[in-house]
């Protein structure tokens, strides 16, 4: 899926940000990631070297988003009993503290259309962003699951003020 980037002679593999299937009650979950885990935007600043290519998108290599993405597989497993947060754009958003700060998961869900699984969570990014402070609507993600296989709107808690480190 994605490409190594070699940067100073170091080679950087993704086989962390494979598709993986996470089990949900009894619902089949696919995870698929997007590169925006392990990149950011590309700016002046960046060296050639640190390009990174992907599906006709151009960006630069994080070794901070890429060190952090490193335990994305493991705390997306873990979700199954807490609370996700509605986003103003339609997806979804986890946070969890690492390095003392935030480190924030934003994701979509679809409803599959085919028989090996019933949903797919796409990883839009996951980056630090510390001092975050908003007000969101949680669900749980065991429930926002449940919805979006049989098709349903996904219910909104009562909004709450999300502040973190």
């Amino acid at each position: 899926m994605f490409r190594i980037k070699k940067i100073n002679g170091v080679d950087y593999t993704m086989h962390h940000l494979e598709d993986f299937i996470l089990e949900v009650a009894s619902y089949k979950v696919k995870i698929v990631f997007s590169c925006h885990c392990f990149t950011e935007k590309l700016l002046k600043k960046h060296s050639p070297d640190y390009l990174y290519e992907h599906n006709g998108e151009k960006r630069a290599f994080s070794h901070e988003r890429y060190t952090l993405s490193l335990q994305l597989k493991a705390i997306i497993g873990g979700l199954d009993n807490i609370s996700v947060y509605h986003t103003q754009t339609g997806s979804f958003f986890s946070t969890k503290s690492l390095l003392n700060q935030n480190y924030v998961v934003f994701f979509r869900t679809y409803k599959a259309d085919n028989k090996k699984f019933d949903v797919i969570i796409r990883v839009e990014s996951a980056y630090l962003k510390p001092n975050m402070n908003m007000w969101a609507a949680p669900v749980k993600f065991r429930t926002m699951i449940e919805y979006t296989a049989k098709g349903k709107i996904i219910p909104m808690g009562n909004p709450v003020y999300v502040k973190r480190k």
